[in-house]
């Protein structure tokens, strides 16, 4: 670090003193008065990366540093507090090279980590990293570790660009969303994207960090070419809001809760429905429950029905999976204004990212607008969707959406998510991915259960299950094949 050049060191220092303030709101402020430091700083490693004087994986996890450092370090901090440490200790922690090539190269799989980064409102650098090393064909800077790099760095885009963003932003904070209305949008960011991925093929797993107004955008429907979009070439995909969440989160509080769960407490399945929400498909979700308690009658696992949250209920500590069907909303203004609704009360994000969840459960959050957040004047970056609350507050994985979700989908996919997540088939962001290539070309019937399976169901749920399958039998096969239905679920985590 001593021969880094002296802005380098600054910007480091700002980081990691941000990262040892264990208030929140002293925190967001310091990262707001420094804003101006760690972009002209970010802007200045990007120009010395080109004449050697600073290594690109350096610079990668420079830049990633200043993504969301308010909301990364409250749940680096929750997380401490959760095992038990030290917690000024931990929260000095920063991702450097080292770390990267150590996650990359667990992976069992070609995986790639894209990055974006608005520097200011003309430049936009976005950064490839992957796993692989110096395989004949891939292109691509070798980093530490023999993780291959890659940047795609604009500068003078066009004011037209930054105002489709808004746009965009609006409509869907508006209930308007149109998914041909950022095609355009996602066409320019997938053609540097593809330049990055497809080289010299596309990777098993992308792991996308957005920033800013990209949060918006479903980079995991990004169109290719004659009706294709990257769902044909990548079986995995996920988010994260920075390096420190993706890379850091959960690796101490899930050894707590297997420390306190030898006391001999159930792990749980806990499903949140809103009786009062008037949701169509709430009836489905219900017998489906029923179905998932079949399946889990000889393990020791609990399924809890409940209809009234207003606080963190104790039954939270245990539950391995998590799904909330109501009305929610994501506000850009702060966790305070972000919230879910249960019976005529609102649970706020700065409530949820307090809770313990020491089982790392995933979440379904089957509610519109759970999944995204954006800065579209404030010269810095922070995160506030509600899907970040829940992964401050210690899940694994989190599923949201992007707008507002048709609420036969949100029941649909709640049920399929489930019973793959319990049968151990799959990984949520893998069985996300895969359900919606199948959504996207009509092939989601095959996912109901065949007549074999429901007859060994006990009568009562086999014939509501019955009912409730034959309204989705008389369903169109092309009713979910929009963008606007396939793409609007996000998995954020793993």
């Amino acid at each position: 670090m001593n021969e880094l050049p002296e802005y380098v060191r600054k910007f480091w220092e700002v980081i990691q003193m941000a990262g040892v303030m264990l208030d929140y709101e002293e925190r967001q402020a310091f990262i707001k008065d420094n804003t101006e430091l760690l972009r002209n700083s970010s802007i200045a490693m990007l120009d010395d990366m080109k004449c050697g004087r600073v290594s690109i994986d350096e610079t990668f996890c420079a830049l990633n540093a200043a993504k969301s450092v308010a909301s990364s370090h409250e749940l680096l901090r929750h997380e401490a507090h959760m095992s038990g440490l030290d917690t000024i200790a931990f929260l000095d922690a920063v991702v450097s090279p080292i770390d990267v090539a150590q996650f990359l190269n667990k992976r069992q799989h070609d995986t790639t980590i894209i990055t974006f980064h608005f520097l200011t409102e003309n430049r936009l650098a976005i950064f490839a990293a992957r796993n692989g090393g110096k395989r004949k064909g891939y292109g691509g800077i070798v980093g530490y570790g023999n993780i291959l790099y890659g940047l795609s760095y604009m500068v003078g885009l066009k004011d037209e660009f930054k105002f489709s963003l808004e746009t965009n932003t609006n409509k869907v904070l508006g209930g308007n969303f149109s998914f041909e209305s950022i095609r355009k949008d996602l066409q320019f960011l997938g053609a540097h994207i593809l330049s990055l991925l497809l080289n010299p093929h596309a990777p098993t797993e992308v792991i996308f960090l957005p920033d800013r107004l990209i949060n918006f955008l479903p980079l995991h429907a990004i169109p290719i070419r004659n009706g294709e979009y990257i769902h044909d070439y990548v079986k995995v995909m996920s988010y994260s809001t920075s390096l420190c969440e993706l890379i850091f989160s959960g690796q101490l509080a899930f050894n707590e809760f297997k420390r306190k769960n030898k006391k001999g407490r159930s792990p749980k399945l806990i499903a949140i429905k809103d009786d009062t929400s008037n949701l169509k498909w709430l009836e489905f979700e219900k017998n489906n429950l029923n179905v998932i308690k079949q399946q889990l009658r000889s393990q020791n696992i609990k399924v809890l029905v409940k209809k009234v949250i207003t606080e963190f209920d104790e039954d939270f500590s245990d539950c391995i999976w998590l799904s909330w069907s109501a009305h929610g909303r994501t506000s850009m203004r702060g966790w305070q204004y972000s919230y879910l609704e249960i019976s005529g009360s609102k649970v706020t994000a700065d409530i949820i990212k307090d809770w313990t969840l020491y089982s790392r459960p995933v979440v379904i959050l089957a509610a519109c607008e759970t999944a995204l957040d954006g800065n579209i004047n404030q010269g810095w970056e922070d995160y506030y969707g509600i899907d970040m609350a829940f992964r401050i507050a210690g899940a694994k994985t989190v599923i949201g959406t992007l707008w507002a979700v048709p609420d036969t989908l949100a029941a649909l996919t709640t049920y399929l998510l489930a019973s793959w997540f319990i049968s151990g088939q799959v990984t949520p962001d893998r069985g996300l991915t895969s359900m919606q290539g199948m959504l996207r070309k009509g092939r989601w019937k095959q996912f109901l259960l065949k007549s074999e399976q429901l007859s060994k169901l006990p009568k009562e749920v086999r014939i509501n299950i019955q009912e409730l399958q034959e309204s989705l039998w008389n369903l169109p096969n092309e009713l979910f094949t929009t963008p606007e239905c396939w793409a609007v679920f996000r998995c954020l985590g793993r």
